[in-house]
């Protein structure tokens, strides 16, 4: 009854960066993370075009859950990650071409 008509975030209750998100994914993937920094108000993009960044910290809290709902998170980042790669790979999604021109653009 508790939750009826309202919007909770159900997430870990650990904070993590996106350079640290970045760590996490190549680390399930066996691989080195190589994170390069930008400006994306100089990175020559049209409206639209790429990752949409933000350049403020952006944090989602499970705290209203807990409170309200009892609600306690069961998973970790690092858990969760390694097992949507894994079942990516099971489903063989990893195998397809990846258009990599904006990150090119990014990159140049």
């Amino acid at each position: 009854q508790n939750a009826i008509r309202k919007t909770y975030n159900l997430c870990t209750d650990r904070y993590i960066t996106l350079d640290g998100i970045a760590r996490v994914v190549s680390k399930a993937l066996g691989k080195e993370a190589s994170i390069v920094h930008y400006d994306h108000a100089n990175a020559g993009l049209k409206k639209g075009e790429g990752f949409p960044m933000r350049t403020v910290h952006f944090i989602c809290s499970c705290d209203k859950a807990k409170a309200e709902l009892d609600w306690k998170p069961k998973h970790s980042v690092q858990e969760d990650v390694s097992e949507v790669i894994a079942d990516y790979k099971a489903k063989q999604k990893d195998t397809g071409e990846v258009d990599l021109s904006v990150d090119q653009k990014i990159l140049a």
